[in-house]
């Protein structure tokens, strides 16, 4: 039987984890992204499908093909950050990605900036959905 985590892992991983808004001056190496897919391609998956799909966004020539996307509020954040993770789904999983996904058939999820946060300039936390609110027990 595998042993529940602790509450240091599960307040470094959830209740103490932030999101930042701004970045440290130290840039995010390709073998630390290479080992952030390392870990996450282990994470649940249907019948090891593994649709993921991932870009990595480095340069500010590829941040500004994203610009028109993003909310006004994410505007800087996202482009100041050194890396801005696109994070898909493949939905025909079995065939490779081209760029930004142009055949339709990978879906955008959510967007995911990546780098050394700035904790001094962190926001308060923001609210969250109540069990309640979130869920249902049938």
């Amino acid at each position: 039987m595998k042993k529940a985590l602790g509450d240091d892992a599960l307040n470094e991983l959830f209740r103490e984890a932030r999101t930042h808004s701004a970045w440290l001056d130290k840039p995010v190496s390709d073998e630390i992204l290479r080992q952030l897919y390392e870990l996450m391609k282990w994470g649940p998956t249907s019948a090891n499908g593994s649709p993921a799909r991932l870009v990595f966004l480095r340069t500010p020539e590829a941040k500004e093909r994203l610009r028109p996307a993003l909310a006004p509020g994410n505007v800087e954040k996202t482009m100041t950050a050194p890396v801005t993770a696109i994070i898909a789904y493949d939905l025909l999983f079995f065939e490779k990605l081209q760029e930004f996904f142009p055949a339709g058939h990978v879906k955008s999820n959510f967007l995911c900036n990546l780098g050394y946060g700035d904790e001094l300039k962190l926001f308060p936390r923001g609210p969250r959905l109540t069990f309640n609110e979130a869920c249902t027990l049938l």
